[in-house]
């Protein structure tokens, strides 16, 4: 066996292991810090072995997904690399960390997934108003909410609006999964209208991640609601 696997020490076959998987991610970890169009779904592949939505489910399986990525840590771990290889390790424990997130939580993973696929940027200056502004019943909604955030006043008008709340992530959560289904893998020299479709189904999706946004925003602000304090959102 090369001697190139083996290290002094009394981590030698950890170290081995190491060198071989990272390896297999070389690609992945050169130019990471400049390419946009990384796609984190295949940094996971036992949790994601279809890839993205609309190949797969948009909803994840969270303990899955927490597995494979302690996983790929361990196994990348800076210390178990040769040291030519030490500062990509590094690189490449930072894109997990920040792939780990974004998938993990359906409010980023949504907005990654419009970014990366639609060109839509959530956080870019005016656009979750753009999107909020088509739905009048979701203004109605949230002018409501607002009023009842105001009269909060104890622990038990927090619990009954974090269960109310609860409800409407929820039946966001599952609006997104039936939306992201809906829509079909791309191919090359698809019809525009086709293309139009797509693009009016990525404007759906947008405006129901927006409101999802806003219900986690009432959730944060709930978990953070202190006695004789008003509830405070942020945007």
């Amino acid at each position: 066996m090369s001697s190139k696997l083996f290290f002094r020490g009394p981590y030698q076959p950890r170290r081995a292991l190491a060198g071989l998987f990272f390896t297999r991610f070389q690609s992945t970890i050169a130019g990471s810090s400049t390419s946009p169009a990384i796609d984190f779904y295949k940094l996971f592949p036992k949790t994601f072995p279809n890839g993205a939505p609309p190949n797969s489910d948009f909803k994840v399986n969270s303990k899955l997904l927490r597995k494979e990525y302690r996983a790929l840590q361990a196994s990348n771990h800076p210390d178990l690399v040769d040291m030519a290889n030490s500062s990509k390790a590094t690189e490449f424990s930072s894109l997990l960390n920040k792939a780990y997130s974004t998938l993990n939580d359906p409010l980023t993973r949504s907005q990654y997934l419009l970014k990366k696929n639609a060109k839509i940027d959530l956080n870019e200056e005016g656009a979750s108003q753009r999107y909020q502004l088509q739905s009048q019943e979701t203004l109605l909604d949230i002018m409501e909410i607002h009023e009842q955030l105001e009269e909060v006043k104890n622990e038990e008008d927090v619990a009954r609006m974090e269960k109310e709340n609860k409800k409407r992530v929820d039946e966001a959560i599952e609006s997104l999964q039936g939306l992201y289904k809906k829509l079909e893998v791309e191919v090359e020299g698809e019809s525009s209208s086709n293309q139009e479709e797509r693009q009016e189904l990525y404007e759906l999706i947008a405006a129901e991640t927006v409101k999802l946004k806003y219900w986690v925003n009432i959730h944060n602000a709930l978990k953070q609601w202190e006695a004789g304090c008003p509830v405070t959102l942020t945007h």
